[in-house]
């Protein structure tokens, strides 16, 4: 199967009917493949809504998240390959992604992929269970006005900041519950 970048490629040569044919069926196809890797990274995505995720003593559970899969997905961090900043997106499943971004917030993602893969999704809501004054006081550290409620944790960089997830926590294992930041089922006591 050709990649997104090669199909493109393609199409930017086409010089007939033949090859614009030809060039229309790689994408169908393209496209027909990424559907099937949606769906099976889709068990790994809907696993994680209602899970707990858990920073010490503060708990949330996972409400929206967002899935990247793998190199063919140009919205992965994976898409142009492996890189220091996007290795551990190619660890084990169950390992946190963290990643800084427009310089100036942290977020968070959990890979889902097989070893390998770097298919990861990205925590993008959480509903706050315990700790949640401390959520407050964190997010309203740097701000002018207090947040509301309802965006304390909705948003990828709202929960890392909430929840004080940083750099050193990129690449460790969360579904070991030995780690400050861990995920647990949705009854589970942590």
């Amino acid at each position: 199967m050709p990649s997104t970048r090669d199909i493109r490629r393609r199409i930017k040569s086409v010089k007939s009917t033949a090859q614009i044919t030809k060039a229309m069926q790689l994408v169908a196809a393209a496209k027909m493949k990424k559907a099937q890797d949606q769906a099976t990274n889709g068990r790994a995505f809907a696993e994680l809504l209602n899970k707990v995720l858990a920073h010490g003593e503060l708990r949330a559970r996972i409400t929206e998240v967002e899935a990247y899969l793998a190199t063919d997905d140009p919205g992965s961090h994976a898409f142009r390959g492996r890189t220091r900043r996007n290795a551990s997106m190619f660890a084990r499943p169950g390992t946190l992604y963290v990643y800084f971004t427009y310089g100036m917030h942290w977020c968070a993602n959990v890979v889902t992929g097989a070893d390998g893969e770097a298919s990861a999704v990205l925590i993008r809501a959480l509903h706050p269970i315990d700790g949640v004054e401390v959520m407050r006081t964190r997010r309203n550290a740097r701000r002018s006005r207090p947040c509301p409620d309802h965006e304390l944790v909705s948003g990828p960089a709202r929960i890392t900041q909430a929840l004080d997830i940083r750099r050193e926590d990129d690449g460790r294992s969360i579904i070991d519950s030995a780690n400050d930041v861990r995920i647990s089922g949705r009854d589970a006591a942590l």
